[in-house]
């Protein structure tokens, strides 16, 4: 192999170019893997060129395409370019040095042809439904073998080549069956003329595919005017208007990194949040910030502390999706494109052509998404059921335990893993009996859905474990598992009514032991008192029961006239009431097993250690309750992108702060809000990190930390969300909360 001369490869400008063969039809892709491969394909041709910058990759790539000297000067005489010359000269080996590989014989650079098919999509299918991502830069690689069809020749095989006339419109001569890959690079294995040889076209498995400008600001290709000319080329094709793709604004390497670490760390604050959403808006969500982490990669693209951070992020994200389940994000592959967040969402339109498009257009539809929910009457997570999950659990953390413990001995522990891969087999093939454990637990655990704030984030995880059992199933057998799990999913009355508790004979069996525990002293209880009383009495009592139970304070009934109860009915019981007293003895047999049957129950089923009890409250009411003892009085900052003022007299109301202002924070405002952070005279600092850019949430995290606010990341700044998040905070301060499994 020798050098040839390179002149001219300062003034070489692929601008023109690339537009002068988009106008023709033709297409041109980049991939990096420590060097550049350019594929230029259109019009059932294609020629593939490698090199150590886009430039020299597109050139080797027209050095196919336009084979001669007189070719390649008439091309750059129709564009207005100097072209360099041929860059490197490479020996055609011998037919017989051809290998099956397809590459020659000692070539060093691995197994993979440089043979592109263009009637093969590169882009991978997506997974089966219920299948999580592959973790980011986990990919498997497919090792370069030449398909059957397209195997290179024996050795000593004679190969005829084609006459000019033979070679037709397809790219490849008649009878050949290389697909759409040229002649002189299916013989050789690789480029004619390229630098690299026979460069493999192994993608780097943690790097996205999609090509971006080699600069900060540089246009995207294709880019830039250019005149026509009279060249040996196809007359020009009509093809679609090519439209540039949008990148995200210049910003140099260091500020890329930081904005990919804040995001890093904004996924980690979140994941609380994110845990109790529907499973499309984790889908969303999920989506967008794999999105946001590449569109910085795209804009640095090669760059390995860019490529790395990225990495990260998305890699947490995986790690979130394998254990919540929500289904198929398949813009987390390690070789997904932008244009694949449109299948996943079922979005119309035409498909983005960065991450930076593609992070808009899924912002755009989560946005969509989460008005048209409001519509619905859904709740601000995303679920159907927010009001059938009053009455809650009384005691609703025993309530967690104990379904967390059973669905952890049945699937394996859930804090942060997917299924073991022993337990995976036993459930494959469910016993009749395990199938409606599990539908029962899931009943419960939607029922527990707001019901324990610290163990949020366990909540998620465990609803992605039955996900996944229901995946596991199969479509068939795991479909009641499914539609119990499912966000539109609420039932007719309300759960525990669902699970079979009911919530009449509860509330009456809570109010019976009350009421015995009252009657112990009833001999106290005065003419005042006693009317009140038989009131409620008369409820849940009958006169046999009374009898026995107030026989302590006969003379104070007695004494009662039936002008000291307003309605008719409790009249009428206060007197058949007297009548009984008078007419049987205290000790009567049928008094004394009534007396005991309810001595009995009062001290089984004492009050809130009845485990199956019910709370006609609802769970964010109580736990506003219990955050007020640390709230009332407080001075706190919403800081958000806008106005929101409603959020923040909602906030005052419900948890007693003396005040909330509002701190409109911008880029450029974000100074205003951190001076009134660090002038310590606000106790809560409510950054709604949704709305705001990671330099400014960086920033108001730094002035909470000098000043001993507390910061609380409090999401899209929903009201429930808001004090969902104030109570994660705070949960080693409220009386009544227990400590994170």
């Amino acid at each position: 192999m020798s050098q040839a001369d390179c002149s001219g490869w300062e003034r070489f400008s692929s601008e023109r170019v690339l537009d002068f063969l988009a106008k023709r039809g033709y297409e041109v892709s980049f991939r990096w893997n420590d060097w550049f491969e350019c594929l230029v394909s259109g019009l059932g041709e294609a020629w593939l060129g490698a090199g150590t910058s886009r430039d020299a990759a597109l050139f080797a790539a027209l050095s196919h395409a336009f084979p001669s000297a007189a070719a390649r000067a008439a091309l750059a005489s129709a564009v207005e370019v100097p072209l360099p010359s041929a860059a490197v000269e490479v020996p055609l080996p011998a037919r017989g040095e051809v290998a099956a590989t397809g590459r020659p014989e000692g070539s060093e650079l691995g197994s993979a042809p440089s043979v592109v098919d263009s009637t093969r999509p590169q882009t991978p299918s997506p997974a089966e439904p219920g299948t999580p991502p592959p973790e980011a830069g986990e990919g498997k690689r497919e090792e370069g073998v030449l398909p059957p069809e397209a195997s290179a020749p024996l050795p000593g095989q004679e190969v005829p080549l084609p006459a000019r006339g033979e070679v037709a419109a397809t790219g490849r001569p008649e009878g050949s069956e290389l697909g759409s890959a040229p002649a002189e690079v299916a013989a050789t294995g690789r480029p004619e003329g390229s630098e690299l040889g026979s460069a493999p076209s192994v993608v780097d498995s943690s790097r996205p595919q999609t090509p971006s400008p080699a600069e900060p600001g540089t246009p995207p290709p294709g880019a830039g005017e250019g005149k026509g000319g009279e060249v040996p080329l196809p007359p020009e094709a009509p093809s679609p208007s090519r439209r540039e793709p949008t990148y995200r604004p210049k910003l140099g390497e260091k500020e890329a990194v930081g904005e990919l670490q804040d995001l890093q760390q904004l996924i980690t604050d979140s994941q609380y949040e994110l845990a109790l959403y529907s499973s499309k808006r984790q889908r969303y969500q999920m989506q967008a910030w794999v999105c946001e982490a590449r569109s910085y990669e795209e804009l640095h693209y090669g760059d390995d502390r860019v490529h790395t951070a990225a990495t990260l992020a998305v890699r947490k994200l995986s790690s979130l999706a394998k254990v919540f389940w929500p289904g198929n994000i398949n813009s987390m592959r390690v070789d997904a494109s932008p244009g694949q967040v449109m299948p996943d969402h079922g979005l119309k339109g035409p498909a983005p052509g960065s991450w930076f498009e593609a992070m808009q257009i899924v912002k755009a539809a989560m946005d969509a998404a989460a008005q048209e929910d409001d519509a619905k009457g859904l709740d601000e997570y995303g679920w159907a059921d927010a009001r059938k999950l009053v009455p809650g659990p009384n005691r609703p953390e025993g309530l967690f335990q104990e379904v967390r413990s059973r669905i952890e001995k049945l699937t394996g522990p859930v804090d942060g893993k997917p299924i073991p891969k022993g337990v995976d087999a036993e459930l494959k093939r469910p016993a009749p009996a395990l199938v409606e454990e599990l539908l029962m637990l899931a009943r419960k655990l939607r029922w527990l859905r707001l019901a324990v704030p610290e163990n949020d984030l366990i909540w998620g995880q465990l609803v992605g474990r039955l996900r996944a059992v229901a995946a596991l199933w199969g479509k068939e057998r795991g479909a009641p598992l499914r539609a119990i799990l499912a966000d539109e999913t609420a039932p007719r009355k309300s759960w525990s009514a669902e699970i079979g508790i009911d919530p009449t004979k509860k509330q009456k069996q809570r109010k019976r032991v009350s009421l015995l525990n009252r009657f112990k002293t009833v001999q106290d209880v005065g003419t005042a008192e006693m009317p009140g009383l038989l009131v409620d009495a008369f409820e849940l009592f009958n006169n046999i029961e009374l009898s026995a139970l107030l026989r302590p304070a006969v003379g104070t009934i007695k004494a009662l006239g039936s002008e000291a109860l307003e309605e008719r009915a409790a009249r009428r019981r206060l007197a058949l009431l007297k009548k009984r007293m008078d007419e049987e003895p205290a000790d009567a047999k049928e008094l004394q097993q009534a007396l005991a049957a309810m001595e009995a129950e009062a001290a089984g089923r004492g009050g809130d250690a009845e485990p199956d009890g019910l709370s006609e409250a609802d769970p964010v009411e109580r736990l506003a309750e219990q955050i007020r003892v640390a709230t009332s009085g407080k001075r706190a900052l919403l800081i958000t992108n806008r106005n929101d003022e409603p959020l923040a007299e909602s906030l005052r109301a419900r948890l007693a702060f003396s005040e909330v202002g509002v701190a409109i924070c911008d880029p450029r405002r974000v100074t205003s809000a951190t001076q009134a952070i660090g002038n310590g005279s606000i106790d809560f600092a409510l950054a709604v990190s949704g709305f705001l850019p990671h330099t400014a949430d960086g920033a108001i995290s730094d002035a909470c930390k000098k000043s001993g606010t507390r910061l609380v990341r409090i999401g899209k700044g929903r009201p429930i969300g808001a004090i969902r998040a104030i109570g994660r905070v705070l949960r080693v301060d409220t009386p009544s909360s227990s400590a994170a499994v």
